[in-house]
């Protein structure tokens, strides 16, 4: 049976002789190097760079020492400043080959529910090696499987290595020693990173704790790309249901006005012919049933503005800028407030004109109810792929933050343009204050009409 050497606790000393147990075991590690007298594999005498190798490998001296701090600085710095989990991953796997001086360095990701090692990154071996460890069954990878049962890193010489097939592919590649050490998450063991050594010399205590630490910063930076991920998912699950909402109040608001125009709209029209015939029938109240004709005359109209303030027909039929001048003249004959319109845009997707309507139609509804404004200044423009729009009044403004907290009316209907906004993957802003007015801006990628 052969033997892997599990690695002790990074640190410990020789108790027979303490503060010495570095010193004997690179002694002993030496020595085993130099009666091989070759670099396994390669058929090369070990020169000066082997020799700097071995150094880095077992002695962990000051200069390779502040190396290996490097090299974690580096993954360290990496994590971040991005939240690309391939870059950090990359930046570990390379700085540890360099660092330990290893010739090949390989990160695997343990699959759970099949039971394999994917390989996820490598750094410095041939390519028909990092080809056949592209995927290793973990009953076949013995020495990880260790690593992640035990959680500690794990060691031995290539000629000892417990898996007959992957000895035989490290002895065709010249290495000559293999370390295990496993990639932690926070509950979790996620995977291992493998180094392989053409030196007989295993990594010294210092090259192990920096291994062991990179191998932490890639637990992290591969949890948070999960989490991340995770959130993105939900993110888009919640954008979704806002567009269905929005979608949905939409279609009841077109059969609403619907029904207000041809329903509603219809019975008044029998409610008229009826007072006709009463007229003919009482001409002595001829006068009083006029008088009624003329107030089912405002009624009918009312129900007209309301049915096209539900779905306005214009929005459809001639896009975003005649529908918002509309909107604007409307209001300004109802209340008298001034409204300037600045809408020179494009003809845009159904969705995102009907949000951008609503949206000024609800912040111009609320200048005129609650900002004592007499002047509202509407725009809206395009720069690049993007559709800005502002409604700005001279009215005496609020705390907007407190407004956006509360659950009042006003914060329901500021609620409802943010979420008409999200669902479209566009950005709201609110800008007020005290007797200084208020703007409501938002600003939306243009999409294609699904």
């Amino acid at each position: 049976m052969r033997r892997v050497v599990a690695r002790p606790d990074i640190g410990a000393r020789d108790k027979r002789n303490p503060g010495h147990g570095t010193r004997n075991a690179t002694r002993t590690s030496r020595s085993a190097a130099d009666r091989s007298g070759r670099i396994g594999g390669v058929g090369q005498r070990a020169g000066p760079a082997s020799s700097s190798r071995r150094r880095a490998l077992s002695e962990d001296g000051v200069d390779d020492a502040g190396t290996l701090t490097h090299a974690l600085y580096l993954a360290a710095v990496a994590l971040g400043r991005t939240r690309d989990a391939e870059e950090v991953v990359r930046v570990a796997v390379a700085e540890t080959q360099r660092a330990t001086g290893v010739e090949a360095v390989s990160l695997h990701l343990l699959q759970t529910e099949r039971d394999v090692l994917i390989l996820r990154e490598y750094a410095g071996a041939t390519p028909a090696f990092r080809d056949r460890m592209a995927r290793l069954p973990r009953a076949e990878a013995r020495l990880a499987d260790v690593a992640i049962r035990e959680n500690r890193i794990v060691a031995c010489s290539v000629d000892e290595h417990p898996a007959p097939q992957l000895r035989a592919l490290y002895l065709t590649q010249g290495f000559r020693h293999v370390t295990a050490v496993p990639v932690a998450g926070r509950d979790r063991i996620l995977g291992v990173i493998h180094l392989a050594s053409r030196l007989a010399v295993p990594l010294g205590p210092s090259a192990a704790a920096m291994v062991q630490a990179v191998g932490g910063l890639v637990g992290v930076a591969l949890e948070n790309a999960t989490l991340r991920e995770m959130m993105l998912a939900q993110q888009e699950r919640l954008r979704a249901l806002a567009e269905g909402a929005v979608r949905a109040r939409e279609d009841e608001a077109r059969r609403i006005a619907h029904e207000l125009h041809d329903e509603a709209g219809q019975l008044l029209a029998s409610v008229h012919i009826a007072l006709d015939e009463l007229v003919a029938q009482v001409p002595e109240r001829s006068e009083a049933l006029r008088r009624i004709h003329a107030l089912l005359d405002r009624v009918e109209g009312q129900l007209r503005r309301l049915s096209r303030e539900l779905r306005p027909t214009i929005l459809d039929d001639l896009g975003l800028g005649p529908a918002v001048e509309w909107l604007a003249q409307g209001a300004a004959e109802r209340t008298g407030v001034s409204i300037a319109v600045h809408a020179a845009i494009p003809r845009l997707s159904s969705a995102m004109e009907t949000a951008l309507y609503r949206i000024i139609q609800e912040a111009v509804t609320n200048a005129i109810r609650h900002a004592g404004t007499p002047h509202i200044e509407i725009r809206v423009w395009q720069e690049d792929a993007i559709v800005h729009a502002a409604v700005r009044d001279e009215g005496r403004g609020f705390d907007a933050e407190a407004t956006m907290a509360r659950r009042g009316e006003r914060g329901l209907g500021l609620i409802g343009m943010r979420e008409r906004v999200d669902a479209l993957g566009g950005r709201f802003v609110l800008r007020s204050a005290p007797g200084q007015g208020t703007e409501v801006a938002v600003a939306i990628p243009i999409l294609e009409d699904p």
